[in-house]
């Protein structure tokens, strides 16, 4: 009786955020088509009403379904339910597997909002990376014995499975929608032709029959390249961090537990060795 009923509220919490995902990606897309441009899901209906004014332009559709705040909460009720609810399942086959699973994942669930609400930004470089280590896998293992050959380790795989529709396959799909129909041909052979290179001998044989090997780039160039690739990294970093520390100031959801001070403090550093690269490709 328990299995049944828990089976029957997940399958309609699945569906329930599915539709979610496929009503904000049909949203995201109206967006789209009328300006040019995807709008954080915040922003998505005054968008829709016709006024674009200091609202965030997002560059494509991966970043429009897996955009922080409310855009994670489909993703958080198909990986909670999945587990809470497998869990449940997995009472009647094993009650030792189902309380240990629901007991670890209240555990983390209550450490997230308490952190949460008390603004906590725990910061992991004062831990050991071993400790780190062990711990994760302690934790992955100790979830993988609760869920093993179960009917909840499904729910589990189902839950997963969810969150990468969303934020893989439904972006994938927009993103092909608004292609130009040579785009769109375009993208199909491309496809087909590397699905062949990958699964035949041809990729092989065209890098065998192209003779020798190109030359290696100066050591120069390459230190060159590596110098300005890490300075693409850290002005993202320093733009996402910048964003997280606004967000913070705003009240916005999902952006409780940043910790203001120390991610300033990050951001000077990076901005230092931004400014000490750059100096030296000059």
């Amino acid at each position: 009786m328990l299995e049944e009923r828990t089976t029957r509220i997940f399958t309609v919490v699945m569906l329930v955020a599915m539709i979610v995902v496929i009503v904000m990606a049909v949203l995201g897309g109206i967006c789209y088509d009328r300006n040019g441009w995807y709008p954080q899901w915040k922003d998505t209906f005054t968008v829709l009403s016709g006024s674009t004014k200091d609202c965030m332009h997002l560059k494509d559709s991966f970043n429009f379904m897996a955009d922080s705040g409310i855009n994670a909460v489909p993703d958080l009720v198909m990986i909670f339910s999945a587990f809470v609810l497998g869990s449940i399942y997995n009472l009647d086959e094993s009650p030792l597997r189902g309380i240990v699973g629901l007991v670890i994942v209240g555990g983390f669930t209550g450490f997230i909002v308490y952190g949460t609400i008390k603004h906590i930004s725990p910061d992991f470089s004062l831990v050991s990376p071993m400790v780190i280590g062990i711990s994760s896998l302690a934790f992955i293992l100790l979830l993988f014995l609760c869920f093993k050959s179960t009917g909840g380790g499904y729910m589990v795989l189902i839950g997963i499975a969810g969150c990468l529709v969303k934020d893989l396959l439904i972006p994938i799909i927009m993103w092909f929608a608004f292609l130009s129909t040579a785009g769109k041909i375009g993208a199909v052979i491309a496809a087909v032709v590397f699905v062949i290179l990958m699964t035949t001998n041809v990729g092989g044989a065209i890098f065998e029959s192209s003779g020798k090997p190109a030359p290696a780039a100066p050591a120069v160039d390459r230190a060159r390249q590596k110098k300005l690739d890490r300075i693409a990294v850290l002005e993202n970093k320093i733009k996402v961090e910048g964003d997280s520390i606004k967000a913070h100031n705003q009240g916005r959801f999902g952006y409780g537990y940043v910790d203001t001070k120390y991610t300033g403090k990050v951001m000077d550093d990076q901005l230092k060795e931004v400014d000490m690269l750059k100096k030296s490709l000059s």
